[in-house]
């Protein structure tokens, strides 16, 4: 049976000795031979090392992608994977997105792979055991319950994922992509597997990512499915009015028997106008926030600078 070619896309940014320790760990765990495309995303300190990356060329082909500017690390995955789906249509490869700092391991890559057959197109790094501290553990939590009760989906997985050629040509497609790559495989509806991996270690120094950069980041994921939150927060709405309007009639029955002090009345009735109110404008802001645009999909070929292959 001939060997599926495979292609690991990896994005980069100011962290070249990660990408070098990246590197050796794949071929320490890979057996077969890949093709790794590296996404600089116009770095301006500790930059690809180009001469030390290209030494390892002999088991694997490298190319490193230079971006015009600074885009984002969702946005730059979503150039390489445009980059991968017009450039290796003659390979027809299984494609790994993994992110170069060591939180994704190379030695599940293989599992991934594997477990990519025609029950599905997409094989997702599942995270069970993290290495982050305790209060990063409860706001990611407290976020996973969030985002199951306002889009109704369940996410538990990142950037780390095997995806089959031709369901990666369908991926590109979608225009929320470049916005949040794990929000986007959901939406698409392809075919997901889980497989349970830990999350590793960083191979050197601390995230990037600041707590604002994660709120963001979680809050354009639950964005790709403004239309589900929308019908949520609608029905939420309409049995809060309804709770409104009971509660105001029972009032008025209690002041009608006599079974309130004075004031009591205007009081409830005044808090219960103001969270009407509240209600009804947090709804309608929502709905005008999320309305969703006519934009196509575009080629996002223009934001490459220049190719280093080896």
């Amino acid at each position: 049976m001939k060997e599926q070619h495979l292609v690991i896309l990896t994005p980069h940014y100011n962290d070249n000795d990660s990408l070098i320790r990246l590197l050796e760990n794949l071929n320490k765990h890979i057996k077969q031979r890949f093709k790794l495309i590296v996404v600089d995303d116009c770095s301006i300190d500790n930059i690809p090392n180009e001469s030390k990356l290209f030494s390892f060329s002999k088991k694997c082909e490298i190319q490193i992608i230079y971006l015009k500017r600074n885009v984002g690390h969702q946005e730059a995955i979503s150039i390489g994977l445009e980059y991968i789906s017009q450039n290796f249509v003659k390979d027809n490869p299984n494609v790994v997105i993994m992110d170069c700092d060591g939180e994704d391991k190379p030695e599940d890559v293989n599992n991934l792979i594997n477990e990519l057959d025609s029950s599905c197109d997409v094989v997702v790094a599942s995270r069970q055991k993290r290495s982050e501290n305790l209060l990063f553990k409860i706001f990611y939590v407290l976020y996973k319950v969030t985002f199951l009760f306002l889009t109704g989906k369940y996410i538990d997985f990142g950037n780390f994922c095997a995806i089959k050629y031709e369901s990666l040509k369908k991926i590109i497609n979608y225009e929320n992509l470049s916005i949040h790559i794990a929000g986007s495989l959901i939406a698409s509806k392809l075919r997901l597997k889980r497989l349970p991996v830990h999350r590793g270690s960083r191979y050197f120094g601390s995230s990037k990512m600041n707590f604002n950069s994660l709120i963001l980041h979680g809050l354009r994921a639950i964005n790709i499915f403004s239309d589900n939150v929308m019908i949520r927060l609608g029905v939420f709405s309409f049995f809060m009015i309804i709770f409104i309007f009971l509660v105001a009639a029972l009032s008025f029955l209690l002041k009608i028997y006599g079974l309130t002090p004075p004031g009591w009345l205007s009081y409830i009735l005044g808090l219960l106008f103001i969270i009407f109110i509240q209600i009804v404008t947090f709804t309608m802001l929502f709905i005008l926030v999320s309305k969703k645009s006519n934009t196509q999909p575009i080629n996002k070929g223009f934001l490459i600078d220049y190719v280093i292959k080896k």
